[in-house]
């Protein structure tokens, strides 16, 4: 039994710190963090600034849906029967809700972008932190895998502690990408030069598609759950 359930918490572990990767990832913020570094004389600052907002908005969905979870709504039920309906009642309720999110994306992927102006960037750290956590809030794609990472944080395990654990890993994935970047750039300069070429062509991509299809693979994973259950490990 143990050996199942560390299993369970490992194999967790490993899950919420891609997801949070996926969370963190977004041309807006890696566009963002190159104008930073090439054009602050502290960098180190205002890129600590575009993470708290990062993961206060990512950690205040978190919270939130931890209320909404299945699993914490089931547990409140002394009925089998009354904790599968819950349970599978939510998970297909949030797969529908992600299934139209993502189909009306994957409409809007179709129609041409914009372009953007470039912007200076910011003077101020209140911006930053805004930005991070709008980057988040707003985007279906972010709050389709933070709902997945808060499932998957309340089922690692029962513990509280472990749990913890499980939302710090979701975290360092979160903000990885971006603290790779600042610690590379100013001690291997031929490393960065390589990786700001790379990153500047994703943060000029379009990446609509990407997003639509990860909002759907999150409907199709929830819509799995609520017509199959859970499956045991």
């Amino acid at each position: 039994m143990f050996a199942v359930d560390l299993l369970r918490f490992l194999s967790g572990i490993v899950a919420l710190l891609g997801i949070g990767f996926a969370t963190g990832f977004s041309p807006t913020l890696v566009a963002e963090t190159l104008r930073v570094l090439t054009g602050t004389k502290r960098p180190d600052r205002a890129i600590g600034a575009l993470l708290i907002g990062l993961v206060a908005g990512s950690g205040l969905l978190l919270f939130l849906l931890q209320f909404v979870d299945p699993r914490a709504l089931a547990s409140r039920l002394s009925a089998e029967t009354a904790r599968i309906l819950v349970s599978r009642g939510i998970d297909l309720a949030a797969g529908t809700i992600f299934l139209v999110a993502g189909v009306v994306l994957a409409v809007r992927a179709r129609r041409p972008r914009k372009p953007r102006a470039p912007k200076p960037p910011p003077s101020k750290p209140w911006p930053l932190i805004l930005l991070g956590a709008s980057s988040v809030v707003l985007s279906a794609s972010s709050f389709a895998t933070v709902y997945l990472a808060a499932r998957l944080v309340h089922g690692i395990s029962d513990a509280p502690p472990l749990r913890a654990l499980g939302a710090l890993a979701f975290v360092l994935g979160l903000v990885s990408l971006y603290v790779a970047l600042a610690a590379v750039w100013g001690r291997i300069p031929a490393l960065a030069a390589r990786i700001t070429r790379l990153f500047a062509r994703v943060a000029r991509a379009d990446l609509r598609p990407w997003e639509a299809g990860i909002v759907l693979l999150a409907a199709a994973i929830l819509l799995a759950l609520g017509i199959f259950g859970e499956p045991g490990i």
